[in-house]
């Protein structure tokens, strides 16, 4: 983070090469993320990254317990702690409706006692409800206070402090490539024609602006900021860019409560679809599945997750993205995919 007169640059972190693992991504971006409130999917592996598929499922169900409040494994379970009440200390600008909807989502949910649920609810659920409504350098603190507590449930009052400082808004938002790929600081605005001639990124500048639900002037809202990512990825997913990444890089003008927004897109290559292999269907299924895509077409996650609904009366039950691995070849933009499907007896004509 750098500060100069009032004004605060916060900076995301580049790799040094474009390709990266996904966990090392959520683990070199994670402080800067936290710290927008953003909570992007990066931190869920999904089959884009060439996820392995996961074992089948046994055929067998677990055997029943006696003892309800123990685990198959023997171990008895904790406790779940109950938010019985959200108590603010002090005043807050808050509007009451996003407050009432915060105490309400608090109260609904039980939390682990062997977790740390105070400092989870805190970072994400609270702060994030400031952060929403433009306190983007809020810092909160909370408190639990036991009001009972037994073998199965330990009910807390949860008392919460905020230091808001200022609302911001935003000033700008621009998009520029990673500087892996053109080596400068050059930033592409939304409005600049000379990007049109210079081909810099795989879309126009326009279209991306439009995909993130936030307008100049408006209240700086990370949930806002976060579906605009979410539609950014679903953009470039779709049209093969299967390692794409947008980085915040964010500038907070303190003196004018602005904040102009920069997002850094490592596009990576574009991959096309090599060949698909199948495993754990009869002859006879595998030939009446529907392909969304064929060899050569270029990479769609959409249409690669279209297939598991295309195919759901043919497919085992609960067939889904996890069955399948993705095998990347960087060198030559091509995707295998692989579907792995689990081979329990009878469990295919079920489906059917």
């Amino acid at each position: 983070m750098l500060v100069e007169e009032g004004r605060t640059r916060v900076i995301a972190p580049r790799s040094d090469s474009v390709k990266r693992p996904l966990v090392s991504l959520v683990r070199r971006f994670a402080p800067v993320l936290a710290l927008l409130g953003f909570i992007y999917p990066l931190a869920c592996p999904s089959p884009l990254r060439g996820q392995s598929p996961t074992s089948p499922a046994p055929c067998s169900s677990p055997a029943p317990t006696t003892d309800e409040n123990e685990e198959p494994t023997g171990e008895k379970v904790l406790p779940k702690v109950v938010i019985d009440s959200v108590v603010f200390d002090g005043p807050i600008s808050l509007p009451n409706s996003v407050r009432e909807q915060l105490v309400a989502e608090l109260k609904q949910h039980k939390f682990n006692v062997s977790v740390n649920w105070l400092a989870e609810i805190q970072e994400v659920a609270i702060e994030g409800a400031w952060r929403d409504e433009g306190f983007f350098k809020v810092v909160t603190s909370a408190q639990a206070q036991i009001v009972s507590d037994d073998s199965v449930e330990q009910h807390v009052s949860v008392i919460v402090h905020a230091d808001e400082g200022i609302q911001y808004r935003l000033k700008n938002l621009r998009f520029r490539k990673a500087p892996d790929y053109f080596g400068g600081d050059d930033v592409i605005r939304s409005d600049d024609a000379r990007y049109l001639e210079s081909g810099e990124l795989a879309f126009p500048p326009e279209e991306l602006r439009r995909l993130v639900p936030l307008s100049n002037g408006e209240l700086f809202s990370t949930k806002q900021i976060r579906e605009g990512l979410d539609a950014l990825g679903r953009l470039y997913h779709s049209h093969g860019y299967i390692n794409f990444v947008a980085t915040p890089v964010t500038e907070v003008d303190d003196s004018d409560g602005t904040i102009s927004l920069t997002l850094e897109l490592d596009e990576g290559k574009q991959f096309r679809l090599r060949k698909t292999e199948v495993q754990g269907l009869n002859p006879q299924s595998e030939s009446a599945l529907k392909w969304p895509m064929h060899p050569g077409d270029i990479f769609n996650n959409e249409l690669f997750e279209d297939f598991f609904t295309d195919n759901k009366d043919i497919l085992p039950a609960g067939a889904s993205p996890r069955n399948a691995e993705l095998i990347k070849n960087e060198k030559y933009g091509t995707v295998d995919i692989r579907f792995v499907f689990p081979t329990c007896t009878g469990m295919e004509a079920a489906a059917r």
